[in-house]
């Protein structure tokens, strides 16, 4: 404190005075895009089916995933398929598992709103012989600028039984599979 008496005595002992225009203070605020991914609460929805509602901004696209994860294979990407940036008003995507039992065949449905450029496309896939699979899980929770957001896991296995994760405890696209266990992931990532 006494050097800063120091300092400004000089220049009150010599009559000097600064004069200061003060500015108005105005707030800026960035806003931040929001962009969310609701699935749909219908329950007319079977388990086979779910709408999720894309909501907000998209400064990057989206890129859909499938990927089929087994114990004694590479990582398969069944669809990589990309969702363009832009403004998206509770637009439905649709994603639908098709099971043939008759044929052994196995599918997944997807499309997204005309406008936005995914028409209706199924795309194929094959399990191991003497496969048991579970039902799939579809995800049932809003999440708001994620960058990794999990949309379907179907798990299957060539063993006894299925032990696995559920898909609310995923937290990126990677999975560790067991001996004689397999997965399929459907997920929505933010393109880099």
């Amino acid at each position: 404190m006494k050097y800063a008496l120091l300092f400004t005595l000089p220049f009150v002992l010599a009559g000097c005075t600064t004069e200061a225009t003060v500015l108005p203070k105005e707030t800026v605020k960035i806003k931040k895009s929001s962009f969310s991914i609701t699935p749909s609460t219908a329950k007319d929805e079977s388990q086979q089916q779910r709408t999720f509602f894309l909501t907000g901004t998209l400064d990057r696209p989206l890129q859909l995933k499938a990927v089929q994860f087994d114990d004694t294979e590479p990582p398969e990407v069944l669809i990589d398929k990309s969702i363009p940036a832009g403004t998206y008003d509770r637009t439905p995507f649709q994603l639908t598992y098709d099971l043939n039992l008759l044929n052994d065949s196995h599918a997944f449905t997807y499309s997204l709103d005309a406008k936005n450029g995914i028409p209706e496309t199924k795309t194929a896939y094959t399990l191991p012989q003497n496969v048991q699979t579970d039902s799939c899980q579809f995800n049932d929770q809003k999440q708001t600028n994620a960058s990794f957001y999990p949309l379907l896991l179907k798990r299957y296995t060539t063993g006894e039984s299925i032990i696995g994760r559920s898909i609310d405890t995923l937290s990126s696209p990677h999975l560790k599979v067991r001996k004689q266990e397999g997965a399929i992931l459907i997920y929505l990532t933010k393109s880099r």
